[in-house]
């Protein structure tokens, strides 16, 4: 009762931080616009994959025309009621947040004990890269409530045969795929940890066909997303030891969830924290092959090298790793303890150093100065917003973020096409029917559109200018 208690002001605290300083704003990347997109047509009634994001041919890397509608479901009534209300968006998903830690809890209790169970709950609820998401409208950690409900379920009826369970944990990972559909990796795992046993096969079975029935459902909902030939196409060895944004690499594995991902591959990166992060990933490796050896293949034993396989896949920054690091924590708190009952008169030191020693990387973090990253919500960017939503409504306007021109705007939108010289994008242009090109500061603007825009082509007017951003108008004459 007294460790449940504990928990319960860990989460406490947790929200009070965590709700602190939400802001009504959000950094450029776009994925939350077609989230939020989504969820207006759902609260009002409209055709779901029914947006003004136009995708183009020529850039598959901003995303399909459609996202699952999970997540989308889960913050229409948060759109409902308080419209486009980012700070509401961001503090439902730290409520999401709050409960999946509780679901941590419970489901690594039974293996590490109270104590190692409130020592992950603290470690996720004090990791930076947490906290600093608590400012992005991301699916992820709705994802991981559903992924870690439906695994503590399934472990309810794996103890008790009770068919609430079965339902339940079936009900947890439908939702789980409805929001990311690399969740499906779950119920595949409970399936293939249940093939020698015919009573829980058959469980294990029914709790997949529900979990198909969801990628189904992603599937007609949100058709027009990106193939899997694609995602196939993608997918190359090298990038193992490699650190490209969209692919996982050896040493993001090894530090991913530890510290930012900018800091250990930037030239400032800390060789302390670069020691206590490969500490954790061999405790985690000894804690993981100490459970396979005494238990055999679980279902969070064949889950965490198949979720971590997915990366090759498809890999986003270390939001990826939410799902998976309380089974990796875990495992690391087991290879710590295993490691300290070698030294019985020193045990208690070495695990208080290393329960500490992460919390210090952690603490060097928070104390060196973090970049600001720029807002949708900036002065300039809403100067240039409010320009281009006065333009007709039939306009299709070329950006480098599309969804969130159209989200803010009401525009048709497209994103450019990657690395093309001036002959492809007026092509691109003319075969989209743009009007308007807005050009800013990002970075690849920077190096692939202000370069052809700013050579002043007969087929562009500018029509606005402020310090981020120009907005070209295309002529009558290229357009046909």
């Amino acid at each position: 009762m007294k460790k449940t208690a504990y928990l319960l002001i860990v989460l406490a605290v947790t929200a009070l931080i965590y709700f602190r300083g939400l802001t009504n704003d959000h950094a450029w990347p776009d994925d939350f616009a077609m989230y939020i997109m989504h969820a207006e047509n759902m609260a009002e009634d409209r055709p779901y994959a029914d947006t003004p994001y136009v995708q183009n041919p020529l850039n598959d890397y901003v995303g399909p025309r459609a996202y699952p509608p999970g997540y989308p479901l889960l913050l229409a009534p948060v759109y409902k009621i308080f419209g486009l209300n980012l700070k509401a968006f961001k503090a439902e998903n730290v409520v999401f947040f709050l409960l999946a830690l509780y679901a941590v809890y419970m489901l690594v209790l039974p293996r590490i004990g109270e104590k190692g169970a409130l020592f992950v709950v603290l470690l996720l609820a004090a990791n930076p890269w947490s906290f600093a998401f608590r400012q992005y409208i991301y699916s992820d950690w709705a994802a991981m409530l559903f992924l870690l409900g439906g695994f503590l379920f399934w472990r309810g009826y794996r103890e008790n045969f009770l068919m609430r369970d079965a339902a339940l944990s079936s009900l947890f990972f439908f939702f789980a795929v409805l929001t990311r559909t690399v969740c499906i990796i779950a119920p595949a795992a409970v399936v293939l940890s249940c093939l020698r046993g015919q009573r829980l096969r058959k469980a294990a079975l029914s709790v997949a066909g529900i979990s198909l029935a969801a990628l189904l459902v992603v599937r007609l909902a949100a058709s027009g997303g990106n193939t899997p030939s694609y995602y196939l196409s993608n997918m190359r060895l090298g990038q193992l030891i490699g650190s490209g944004p969209w692919y996982v690499s050896l040493h993001d594995v090894v530090f991913g969830f530890m510290f930012p991902f900018s800091q250990f591959i930037s030239p400032d990166s800390n060789v302390f924290a670069v020691i206590v992060c490969c500490a954790v990933f061999i405790f985690a490796a000894a804690g993981f092959i100490a459970c396979v050896r005494r238990d055999g293949w679980g279902e969070a034993e064949i889950f965490l090298p198949l979720y971590f396989l997915s990366f090759l896949v498809a890999y986003d920054w270390p939001r990826n790793f939410f799902p998976a690091a309380p089974f990796y924590l875990s495992y690391a708190v087991l290879g710590l303890t295993a490691f300290a009952g070698r030294y019985a008169k020193r045990a208690k030191l070495i695990i208080a150093l290393g329960a500490v020693l992460p919390f210090l990387v952690y603490a060097g973090h928070y104390r060196s100065p973090q970049p600001t990253q720029a807002s949708v919500m900036e002065k300039n960017v809403a100067e240039m917003f409010s320009f281009v939503r006065a333009l007709p409504d039939s306009s299709v306007v070329m950006f480098r973020k599309p969804r969130v021109m159209c989200l803010l705007t009401g525009r048709k939108s497209v994103s450019f096409p990657l690395g093309a010289d001036e002959t492809v994008l007026q092509k691109n242009i003319a075969d989209l029917s743009v009007k308007y090109v807005v050009a800013g500061q990002f970075m690849r603007d920077r190096r692939e559109v202000l370069p052809v825009v700013l050579t002043n082509p007969p087929w562009l007017r500018t029509v606005f200018v402020n310090r981020d951003f120009i907005v070209y108008e295309v002529t009558a004459r290229t357009r046909g």
